[in-house]
């Protein structure tokens, strides 16, 4: 694994109260937050995408769509149309 520096600005008192605390490692500290807020987002993303394609499918089920034309004919046809 390559390291890459990544610099972090907090307020003075913060900073005075973290140096009082040697025996705490804050690089891991914040390496571990960043990655459980990462993994948060992914599972968010996710479920969002799950929730969709409950919904593409259910919009399909319900006959809302007909599809008499392919894809590709309706492109054109929207094409045809803007000009």
């Amino acid at each position: 694994m390559t390291n890459t520096m990544l610099s972090v600005r907090v307020d003075t008192a913060l900073k005075r109260r973290m140096r009082g605390r040697k025996e705490i490692n804050w690089s891991e500290v914040i390496r571990n937050s960043i990655e459980e807020k990462l993994i948060e987002h992914h599972h968010v993303d996710r479920d969002k995408a799950k929730q969709a394609v409950s919904r593409m499918d259910c919009a399909l089920r319900s006959n809302t769509f007909v599809f008499e034309k392919g894809s590709l004919e309706v492109i054109k046809e929207w094409r045809r149309k803007r000009r």
